[in-house]
């Protein structure tokens, strides 16, 4: 949206597609971390490839999200079901997700290590990963995140903080 405000504001002629480089498509998220801390690009909104870490949307943008949700047919979403549940038996996507997991070099960049502190008697637990938080506890990753963010304890017991770098 960004891209495009700018392009009706300044003209198509004041913008250039070029392509920097050609990378084996297992290197382009790390190429594409490396020219956004090299270049520091003024439309690139977000700061980590291939993460939305950090990008916020706006009041409009949530409503319309929201609004598309709410609207969806049964119909559409006995298919999303169905679509998402033939997905993830897929074999293919357990070891895309599998490798995912296990990549140090794919942690290394989206990952955030968590830290949790037990209140009750203050030893604390680093986790690389809220992903791999939430493993340990047997709970999705969104109840990692959505504690950080509200400031509330996990299980009434863990306080969760990101872990500085």
């Amino acid at each position: 949206m960004l891209i495009y405000k700018a392009l009706l504001a300044h003209g198509f002629a004041n913008f250039k597609l070029e392509i920097l480089e050609y990378c084996e498509p297992s290197k382009l998220i790390k190429r594409e971390q490396y020219y956004i801390d090299f270049l520091i690009p003024e439309y690139n909104i977000l700061k980590i490839a291939g993460s939305r870490l950090g990008s916020k949307h706006s009041e409009q943008a949530k409503a319309r999200i929201k609004a598309g949700a709410l609207g969806r047919s049964e119909e559409a979403l006995a298919k999303n079901r169905e679509h998402l549940k033939a997905l993830n038996a897929s074999q293919s996507q357990k070891n895309h997700l599998a490798k995912l997991n296990s990549s140090p070099d794919h942690i290394a960049i989206h990952a955030k290590p968590v830290i949790l502190s037990n209140i009750d008697n203050g030893q604390s637990v680093e986790y690389r990963s809220m992903t791999q938080a939430a493993n340990s506890f047997n709970l999705h990753t969104e109840t990692i995140r959505r504690c950080i963010k509200a400031n509330k304890l996990l299980l009434n017991k863990y306080k969760i903080t990101y872990k500085n770098p």
